[in-house]
């Protein structure tokens, strides 16, 4: 089993919980979206009230994903001057 997961990334937030056994969090790698359902409704709705709404994806510690930045990590140190 890959280590890569939600638990292991710097950009997780798990501050929420669903019950004990499945910690539900936050991803924070990109900034907040709309969702499907709210995208939807504004493009493609009805005359009802439209009220969008967004927010970060929702994540379990065993989620994966290709941009997994590990905790410990430190930014790659830059050279002023360079072109």
């Amino acid at each position: 089993m890959s280590d890569k997961t939600c638990e292991t990334c710097k950009h997780a937030d798990f501050r929420l919980s669903d019950g004990d056994r499945h910690p539900l969090g936050y991803c924070r790698r990109n900034p907040p979206r709309l969702s499907s359902g709210a995208v939807r409704h504004l493009f493609f709705g009805d005359d009802q009230e439209v009220t969008a709404a967004g927010g970060f994806p929702q994540i379990y510690m065993g989620d994966w994903c290709g941009e997994h930045t590990p905790k410990d990590s430190t930014p790659e140190p830059t050279s002023e001057g360079e072109a």
